[in-house]
């Protein structure tokens, strides 16, 4: 696999944590810092379960924004838990790491 071909695939794969990320902040599950963008964790408990209705119902409206998951219902929630997985729960804003939030 040369260089382009790597590059591709690792965008792809970019483009879908952000999809992942997406689907997280719209659930409700974490947030985005007002500052950076950087979506933080606000889920105490840990239930992906709101992500994962809201991306089935996606999937079954064939929603635009998890067409590059072409259907594939597992990825998706894959993609969703390691996702959840990757976020943190401070970013660089605050003075303390508390990431700032607009309507806080």
């Amino acid at each position: 696999m040369n260089m382009s071909a790597v590059k591709r695939a690792l965008e792809f794969e970019m483009e879908k944590d952000q999809v992942a990320e997406d689907i997280l902040v719209q659930a409700g599950l974490a947030r985005r810092c007002d500052s950076c963008g950087l979506a933080i964790d606000i889920d105490i408990v840990g239930d992906l379960t709101p992500a994962y209705k809201l991306a089935n119902w996606m999937v079954t409206n064939a929603d635009d924004s998890v067409s590059i998951f072409e259907s594939n219902r597992k990825a998706l929630t894959d993609a969703i838990q390691s996702t959840y997985k990757q976020i943190g729960e401070i970013c660089a804003c605050g003075p303390d790491g508390t990431p700032f939030f607009a309507d806080d």
